[in-house]
């Protein structure tokens, strides 16, 4: 039909002489091919601007732009869903637009004599007309054949060539329908009201526990005898109880120490003798012996210091004898030494470390008393 026309304006004749001779406008004999043509065309009004392509679709070509919401119902409608289609067709998303375009329908199907479909209780003022004179969409189809066609032949009718007969059965079912949706409206209700009532009844609840806890509050208030005693409570509860927690922890791994060297205690005890038990009876003698030998190591350090000091003195003695004596230092010479008279002893020891003594003095100092000191050097 509109297969060589070269613009909308063709397909607008065209389509516009046919009109008269057909009740809906899905009985327009169109291709698919023919289809999506017209579609480009009418795409091509709302390319631009959406405002300009309306007034002139409303205007120019009101045929074809009806044709096209009938044919956008057949092949795009889904579950209740119409309008959601023209969103990336023109950028249709303003319910205004969408009333609009229903309205610029509904004219045309007025001004042409075809019918309006108004009648029909709930039914929706725009896309209830579009989509009645597309007839079935064709995602209804095999609901409607498995549903209402098959049903009606096989069962309900008695004569399906009776067409009184099939207006009452699709009245009925159009009834049950109705009342069908209307049924699940008042379930979705139901439930909106469950679930503002379960949220109030969970508010309720909440209010009774809390009244339950301030009883609780008030009956331990008043056995309070001390209110002094709740300001030494914690502020934070939580963290007081965590702390504590940690403490109780720590004090049982204390306890399981000692626990542990309580036993090795009495594992060794088993191994003592009887004398070892006899010895360990007597703690006052113990107790004696362990101050005793502190004492006793305090004076072994004391000891081993002039020891050490006396081995010095030996070793510095020593030095000084190779100095003045002919024969090694010995022991013995100590009591010869006691028996020196001391102012005698000091004379000669001054007159030896003087640096003005002459050298012969001190030979004949040396020589004068080599008979009573044998250990001196008599070669000197």
């Amino acid at each position: 039909m509109i297969e060589e026309c070269k613009d909308i304006l063709e397909c607008e004749n065209r389509l516009s002489s046919v009109i008269p001779k057909i009740s809906l406008l899905g009985k327009i004999p169109l291709s698919s091919e023919e289809v999506d043509k017209l579609v480009s065309f009418i795409k091509e009004q709302f390319s631009d601007n959406i405002q300009e392509g309306t007034k002139f679709v409303k205007t120019k070509t009101p045929s074809c732009f009806a044709y096209f919401l009938v044919w956008k119902g057949i092949f795009d409608y889904r579950a209740g869903d119409y309008w959601s289609g023209f969103r990336e067709f023109a950028g249709l998303s303003d319910p205004n637009w969408q009333a609009k375009w229903g309205k610029i329908f509904i004219n045309f199907l007025e001004s042409n004599g075809l019918s309006c479909f108004d009648n029909i209780k709930g039914a929706h003022r725009y896309v209830t007309p579009i989509l009645m004179h597309g007839m079935i969409p064709n995602s209804c189809l095999d609901e409607y054949f498995e549903k209402i066609l098959l049903p009606m032949v096989k069962q309900d009718l008695t004569d399906p060539t009776d067409r009184n007969e099939i207006s009452f059965l699709l009245k009925i079912r159009r009834e049950d329908d109705n009342e069908r949706h209307a049924i699940k409206k008042d379930i979705r209700e139901l439930r909106v009201k469950k679930g503002l009532i379960s949220n109030k009844l969970k508010q309720v609840r909440s209010l009774i526990n809390i009244w339950d806890d301030l009883d609780k509050i008030r009956a331990l208030d008043e056995k309070v005898v001390n209110r002094d005693e709740l300001a030494s409570l914690p502020e934070d509860p939580l963290e007081y109880k965590s702390k504590t927690i940690l403490t109780i922890q720590k004090l049982q791994k204390e306890i399981e120490k000692l626990e542990s060297e309580k036993r090795q205690c009495e594992q060794e005890k088993k191994k003592f003798s009887e004398a070892d038990k006899k010895v360990l009876a007597n703690t006052d003698a113990i107790n004696q012996c362990i101050n005793i030998s502190t004492v006793l190591e305090q004076e072994l350090g004391k000891l081993i210091k002039l020891k050490t000091q006396e081995n010095l003195l030996k070793e510095q003695i020593k030095k000084d004898a190779q100095s003045v004596f002919f024969k090694p230092w010995d022991e013995s010479y100590v009591s010869i030494i006691q028996e020196l008279s001391s102012d005698n002893l000091k004379n000669k020891i001054e007159l030896f470390n003087s640096k003005s003594l002459s050298e012969s003095i001190i030979k004949r100092a040396y020589f004068t008393n080599r008979e009573h000191y044998p250990f001196v050097n008599k070669k000197n």
